[in-house]
């Protein structure tokens, strides 16, 4: 009896999600206005691939990296047909107007909406896998004294015969390494020239360690080519104060940087609980004597 109910509750509830999820997921109209408007960004590699660093900075959260609408909310599945069926000015109307869950999206130039959604068209069940090629990548910083410090990224698409010839229009991304991430240099867009070149100018505002040194990275960022990073350290940064940190006295110490008053305060703890245990002893100890008297 006790199964029957709990199998009658668990269909309950599951009736009450799909009716819930019915209500906040009705059939969103498009008005024909805006159907047929159509992308006005060429759909070129570079469109697709802006489009998806894009996508995983502002989608990702909701609909996951794939795009299959499993990520901390559920949401559409942006590879399923009925989604890929719709027309990019129905895309980009609901990008812009938003909907329930779905904020409006209209705080991103409408350059950067239609490039989204021609990234969004390579989610598609019936798109051929693009197959990457493998890569080279060569960092090398030029330190110009009492000049601007350059950082030259080099990318060379490995053929299958292992030679080396230069990959021309490869997305590439330049950093500093920080503590908890990496700074991008030079803003979030470098693509190669048709040497595989790319040259970036190195601000002269960032800190460094106490010399001055910090870690350049570059990567490969390109959809067409296999991941791969590089670093290199250099002294171009501004020199820090030195970092005491371990010097100087804090909670979490167990040396002799320890507070003055968490030791005091350990000190009367300890000689207070030897006080006590002393006179609680003694009070054993006058009653059992009376005790003594008495007998």
């Amino acid at each position: 009896m006790k199964s029957i109910y709990r199998n009658s509750l668990v269909g309950l509830l599951a009736f009450i999600s799909i009716v819930f999820m019915a209500a906040d997921f009705p059939v969103w109209e498009v008005p024909s206005t805006a159907n047929d408007v159509q992308n006005p960004v060429a759909n070129d590699k570079i469109a697709i691939e802006e489009g998806a660093s894009l996508f995983k900075t502002q989608c990702t959260a909701c609909h996951g990296l794939e795009g299959k609408g499993n990520g901390a909310i559920p949401s559409a599945d942006l590879t399923s047909k009925a989604f890929q069926d719709q027309t990019d000015g129905a895309i980009f109307h609901k990008l812009a107007e938003g909907r329930g869950q779905m904020p409006s999206f209209k705080a991103l130039d409408e350059n950067s909406r239609w490039k989204i959604i021609h990234f969004l068209r390579t989610l598609g069940g019936d798109q051929v896998q693009v197959v990457k090629k493998n890569a080279k990548l060569f960092l090398t910083p030029y330190d110009n004294e009492g000049g601007i410090n350059k950082i030259i990224v080099n990318v060379k698409e490995q053929l299958d015969d292992g030679k080396l010839v230069p990959a021309a229009e490869a997305k590439v991304g330049i950093y500093v390494k920080r503590y908890f991430g990496l700074l991008p240099i030079g803003g979030t867009r470098h693509y190669t020239d048709a040497s595989g070149n790319v040259l970036v100018d190195f601000p002269a505002d960032i800190p460094g360690d106490e010399a001055g040194n910090l870690t350049l990275v570059a990567k490969v960022e390109d959809l067409g080519l296999n991941p791969i990073e590089v670093s290199s350290k250099v002294d171009w940064g501004i020199p820090l104060p030195p970092n005491n940190w371990e010097n100087e006295r804090a909670l979490w110490k167990t040396n002799k940087y320890v507070p003055y008053w968490v030791i005091i305060s350990i000190l009367f703890f300890t000689l207070g609980t030897w006080a006590g245990i002393g006179y609680v002893l003694n009070l054993i100890r006058k009653i059992k004597k009376v005790g003594d008297v008495v007998s």
